[in-house]
């Protein structure tokens, strides 16, 4: 295990917080590697965690021994008991990064994604009804529990996304400084704005995707054809989308929303010292 080039940091979550615009900022900094493929997904998969360590080491053999390594999945976040008990049993004491957004404004933003993929075509009514894992991804004091019964409260770090909008610069160097490199340097895409919404050119295309891999799966021949559908996926979204205005939420769906997040709200402010209460 010494011998390995492994992570000194992870950001956990959440998905739809921001994430990707946090790993182009990393992956600028000189004195921290990431690896290219932003979600490794290997303690939330087990068809990536029972290749076993060394298969997770190989993201990062290219890094210089005296960086800071790190990755980014949001996954580990939304499958905590099993995520959080695989982390602390290989790094105990690895720093982790979680980013939280209004977990009303990351349902839309999550569900308006799965729109433009293809993967829904039920309303965001019937998403909220049927307490889909769109919904169930914004229980943040449920997701951090595990971790935070784990690990020592001074290796998690725990970030709002309103600051993330608001103050880019400054989470950057609270970031920079929480994982121990220079917190001076300032990256060039820290200012950039990559949190524009998205639909898809010709809609059918992203349907007829989600249909062949749901196929694909039941068949029982999803990892043979994983790598071949990721970089069909990939031309999809690069090809077949175009920016466009944000839909609005209905005000039912968000008063919906806010009575299923508020018991989890005010626990996590307890949890972590920290008031949400402005996201209800």
């Amino acid at each position: 295990m010494s011998t390995m080039q492994l992570p000194d940091f992870l950001v956990i979550g959440a998905e739809k917080s921001g994430t990707t615009w946090l790993k182009h900022n990393l992956n600028e900094h000189p004195e921290v590697f990431v690896p290219s493929k932003k979600e490794l997904n290997f303690f939330d998969k087990d068809e990536h965690y029972d290749q076993g360590l060394s298969y997770y080491a190989s993201f990062f053999e290219q890094a210089d021994g005296n960086v800071k390594k790190g990755e980014l999945t949001p996954g580990y976040l939304h499958t905590p008991e099993k995520s959080a008990a695989r982390i602390y049993e290989l790094f105990p004491q690895i720093k982790l990064i979680a980013i939280l957004r209004d977990p009303v404004e990351r349902a839309w933003s999550n569900f308006l994604m799965h729109k433009a993929d293809g993967r829904t075509d039920a309303s965001f009514a019937d998403i909220i009804s049927q307490n889909h894992s769109i919904v169930t991804k914004g229980y943040y004091y449920q997701q951090l529990l595990p971790y935070l019964n784990r690990f020592p409260s001074e290796n998690i770090m725990i970030l709002n996304y309103d600051r993330l909008k608001s103050e880019p610069a400054a989470l950057l160097k609270q970031i920079f400084s929480f994982i121990g490199v220079d917190d001076n340097f300032v990256p060039t895409q820290s200012k950039k704005v990559i949190f524009s919404a998205r639909k898809a050119k010709y809609p059918v295309l992203n349907k007829t995707l989600s249909i062949v891999g749901h196929v694909s799966r039941s068949l029982g021949f999803a990892g043979k054809f994983r790598g071949a559908k990721r970089k069909l996926r990939q031309w999809v979204k690069k090809n077949n989308t175009v920016t466009a205005p944000k839909e609005a939420m209905s005000e039912s769906d968000r008063r919906a929303l806010n009575n299923l997040y508020r018991e989890d709200l005010d626990q996590l402010s307890g949890l972590v010292g920290k008031d949400f209460s402005n996201w209800i």
